[in-house]
């Protein structure tokens, strides 16, 4: 008596073959797109990242650039072009040397004493004049 096979060993054969194929191409799949939405993920990150700062960086532009009274405190404040103009004008020494740090004596901090007294002075002035940019901000805190 013939002994017969009931197994179809080519066709299970050819269905295990395609299950490798449809899981490697399955697993590569999902590589790439994890790694796709890594480097957007990433891209993404850093363009916020370096959109923060920027607007940090302008608000502190903002900031030194224009004329103000903190009314807390009574500090006033002037643009950065202005108070380096100022320093020059009251203390010309300024423009010709830099002094040494180890140099200073009470004399140079008796002088930038009265420079700083006289530049709140001037600044006070000119704040007067210029619309003051800061006051609503402060009355909204």
């Amino acid at each position: 008596m013939a002994h017969y096979d009931d197994l179809n060993s080519k066709r299970i054969f050819a269905i295990g073959g395609i299950s490798v194929i449809v899981t490697i191409l399955t697993a590569l799949a999902v590589q790439v797109l994890y790694f796709a939405m890594a480097q957007w993920q990433s891209e993404s990150l850093s363009e916020r990242h370096y959109n923060r700062q920027n607007a940090f960086l302008d608000e502190q532009a903002t900031q030194i650039a224009s004329y103000g009274v903190d009314i807390e405190t009574g500090n006033v404040t002037i643009p950065i072009e202005k108070a380096m103009e100022l320093m020059v004008s009251t203390n010309p020494s300024i423009s010709e040397t830099k002094p040494e740090a180890d140099s200073a004596t009470a004399d140079d901090a008796k002088a930038a004493s009265e420079t700083n007294d006289e530049l709140r002075e001037d600044a006070v002035e000119e704040v007067s004049d210029e619309p003051n940019t800061n006051a609503d901000e402060n009355d909204e805190v």
